[in-house]
């Protein structure tokens, strides 16, 4: 684990789950629609014998994926290790 200092202001040191849920903006939900709809994508176009399957098959991972991603991504904002120039004007 690292040690050093964040390089942004700290919002919240230890954020809880509800934190970071209450914290979601506009843009993380954005970023999960593209990350989701670009996996149906790929499932289409590479589930030949089946396509739609496949293709909700790789949405669903990617929905996964999508919904990780966001959540790691805004703890480390609200953890300074980001940028997070919006969430201290907020707070």
């Amino acid at each position: 684990m690292n040690n050093t200092p964040p390089e942004y202001p700290v919002v919240y040191p230890n954020p809880t789950f509800d934190d970071v849920v209450k914290t979601t903006n506009f843009g993380d939900l954005m970023k999960g629609a593209a990350i989701t709809s670009a996996t149906w994508c790929y499932g289409y176009v590479y589930g030949k014998p089946v396509r739609i399957p496949s293709a909700n098959t790789a949405a669903a991972i990617g929905f996964t994926f999508a919904g990780f991603y966001m959540m790691m991504d805004k703890r480390m904002r609200l953890m300074g290790i980001k940028p997070n120039d919006g969430l201290v004007k907020a707070h």
